[in-house]
């Protein structure tokens, strides 16, 4: 049994595959991604709109529509670039590169942890996460981790919470500030 490859496709016969090459896996995640984006857009028209007598700043919808842009803006980005990376990688021979599994436990973390936010609160779910985070990573400086997993999530609470107004799930364990 022989291998044939054809225009990036491999056959395990004598005989050569015709159709298109697959494409990259990242030009799938941007079309799933941009058809996500398009749909949320979409519900973005049902939000309310302030009167123009009362409209000041930035309306209650257009916050997540530039974001969806800006999501959308850079999913195209990441489709192109791969293809790109792919038409370099074929000149070149080149291999492409493993995701290490660190990549997959923080985002597996912050699953946890966005789930942690409406059953312990915000505050104790960001200390957990910037605990955690670290050591994923392979970081082996405790002083450092225990400070960042204390200050970080502070900083980030004081901010939102007390000087923008930003309300916080409080969760079973609520903040005294």
């Amino acid at each position: 049994m022989a291998i044939v490859e054809e225009r990036g496709q491999v056959s395990r016969n004598d005989r050569p595959v015709y159709g298109m090459p697959r494409l990259p896996r990242d030009v799938y995640v941007a079309i799933g991604t941009i058809i996500l984006c398009c749909a949320l857009l979409f519900v973005t028209t049902t939000f309310d709109q302030v009167p123009k007598a009362l409209a000041r700043g930035m309306q209650p919808a257009d916050y997540p529509r530039y974001l969806l842009g800006a999501i959308i803006v850079l999913s195209a980005c990441l489709a192109i670039q791969s293809l790109v990376r792919r038409a370099q990688n074929s000149k070149t021979k080149e291999k492409a590169i493993k995701i290490p599994s660190n990549v997959w436990k923080t985002g597996l973390l912050m699953l946890v942890c966005t789930g942690a936010f409406q059953i312990l609160g915000a505050f104790p779910a960001m200390v957990i996460a910037s605990a955690v985070q670290p050591a994923l990573w392979g970081l082996r400086r405790p002083v450092m981790n225990v400070l960042f997993a204390i200050l970080f999530p502070l900083a980030v609470y004081t901010l939102f919470s007390l000087i923008l107004g930003v309300r916080f799930p409080e969760g079973l364990i609520p903040m005294p500030f």
